[in-house]
């Protein structure tokens, strides 16, 4: 399953037409930070993605202490072949928190998203795009910020297919 996510990243370096977003299209996941070893991933991310270049993520990701989850949905936009998306704390008022095996108190997820959307405050109403690029044969999400380039929020990425088993730790 590792050659698919590589030459269709490939593929979308050099056709220029292509979006960083050609594995969602084929149905794969967006894992972000994996451990191929033990199947993990900070996050892991699932693309609707309309004829218009407009898209819906369904976000899980590593949401607070002790294994809880966050999971929230936000639009974007393919804008020159990047994924993009602009925060907006208000996203964040539906995120909802879960633990395997465990049920999470609704005060206890309110304090979450209130933590949560005071950490992202900084970000809100800003534009954040990412595309995939191949370095030393990892992908990697190279991200910006209104443009301007992050280094700091690039993260290594791979596209998984949802029968894999990878999985949100």
């Amino acid at each position: 399953m590792i050659i698919l996510p590589v030459l269709l990243a490939i593929a979308a370096q050099a056709g220029g037409d292509e979006d960083t977003l050609t594995p969602a299209r084929e149905g794969l996941l967006r894992c972000t930070s994996p451990d191929p070893a033990r199947k993990t991933c900070s996050s892991l991310t699932s693309f609707t993605i309309r004829p218009d270049g407009s898209f819906e993520a369904e976000v899980t990701g590593i949401g607070g202490p002790a294994g809880i989850q966050v999971h929230y949905r936000m639009p974007g936009k393919i804008v020159g072949g990047a994924a993009c998306f602009v925060h907006r704390t208000d996203t964040l008022a539906s995120a909802t928190f879960t633990k395997p095996n465990a049920r999470l108190a609704q005060s206890l997820q309110e304090t979450l998203r209130r933590d949560l959307a005071a950490a992202m405050a900084p970000l809100n109403g800003r534009q954040r795009c990412y595309r995939d690029q191949i370095d030393n044969a990892v992908l990697i999400a190279r991200t910006t910020l209104d443009g301007v380039a992050q280094p700091d929020l690039d993260r290594p990425v791979r596209w998984v297919a949802p029968g894999d088993g990878y999985k949100v730790e």
